[in-house]
C-alpha cells in the first residue's frame, strides 16, 4: 500500500483516479517515500510542530520496547498538544491490622497505560485526513489499494507510522533517520550506547524508590 499525496502538475506522478469527492476529472498522484518526508521535516513542520512529530514517535517506539523511562520522557513532549492528556494513576494496597481497614494509595502515575492512550488520541487525530482509496497505477496498469494524504504533515504521519521512518531513541537527540533494519533504533551506535547507560541509572534510582515505599508500606502495616 502507498502514501499518496495529490499533485498540481503531473511532474512525479504514478497513477490517477476520482476519489475526491465532488470531483471532475482525474487526481494525478505520486508516492511519498521516507526519503521525501525526512528531506522535508525542516519545511513540513514549523521547530515548535517538529517536537510534536519527535515525541510522537518517540512515544510509540517507546510503548514497542516497553522502555518506561522514554515513554515518559515522549509524554511530556507531546503534552502542550492534547487538551485530553491522559494521566492514570498506579496505587498500592495499604492494610491497617491494627483498625482492620484497608485503601488504595495513590503512589505515582502508571506511564505505560497513560502512554498507550495519549499515543492513541494523538496518532487518531493526526490520521484524520488521511484516506483509504483505489489507485490506479499507469505503471502497473491496474488499481491499487493507497492511503491519500492531501496535504505533507499528513503525509509525514502516515509515512512515520507505518515504520519506514524513526526517530534517534535517545531522547537527548530527536534526529529522523531511515533504519536499515528492523532492529535499528539509534541513529548512530554510541546514542544507542549513551541512551542505555542512562536508562540503566534511572532504573536502579526507580528501584531504589520503589523498595524504600514497600518498607514504608510494610512499617505502617505492623504498627
Amino acid at each position: 500500500m502507498g502514501v499518496c499525496e495529490r499533485l498540481l502538475t503531473l511532474q512525479g506522478a504514478i497513477g490517477r483516479a476520482v476519489f475526491l469527492s465532488g470531483e471532475r476529472g482525474d487526481s494525478w498522484v505520486r508516492v511519498v517515500g521516507a526519503e521525501d518526508v525526512k528531506e522535508r521535516l525542516r519545511t513540513i513542520f514549523t521547530p515548535k510542530d517538529l517536537s510534536l512529530y519527535v515525541g510522537a514517535v518517540q512515544l510509540k517506539q517507546a510503548l514497542d520496547a516497553g522502555d518506561e523511562w522514554t515513554v515518559q520522557i515522549a509524554s511530556e513532549k507531546v503534552r502542550p498538544w492534547m487538551a485530553d492528556f491522559a494521566e492514570f494513576p498506579t496505587l498500592v494496597l495499604e492494610v491497617d491490622t491494627a483498625n482492620k481497614r484497608a485503601s488504595l494509595k495513590r503512589t505515582g502515575v502508571n506511564r505505560r497505560y497513560s502512554g498507550f492512550v495519549n499515543y492513541s488520541r494523538l496518532i487518531a487525530n493526526m490520521f484524520e485526513r488521511a484516506r483509504l482509496v483505489m489507485l490506479f497505477s499507469e505503471k502497473d496498469g491496474r488499481f491499487l489499494p493507497a492511503l491519500y494524504c492531501p496535504d505533507w504533515k499528513t503525509a509525514a504521519f502516515v509515512v512515520t507510522f507505518t515504520g519506514r521512518v524513526r526517530v534517534c531513541a535517545n531522547p537527548k537527540c530527536n534526529a529522523p533517520f531511515i533504519p536499515s533494519t528492523d532492529k535499528e533504533h539509534y541513529c548512530t551506535p554510541a546514542h544507542g550506547v549513551a541512551y542505555r547507560v542512562a536508562r540503566s541509572r534511572w532504573r536502579a534510582k526507580q528501584a531504589a524508590e520503589e523498595k524504600k515505599q514497600k518498607q514504608k508500606t510494610a512499617g505502617k502495616s505492623l504498627s
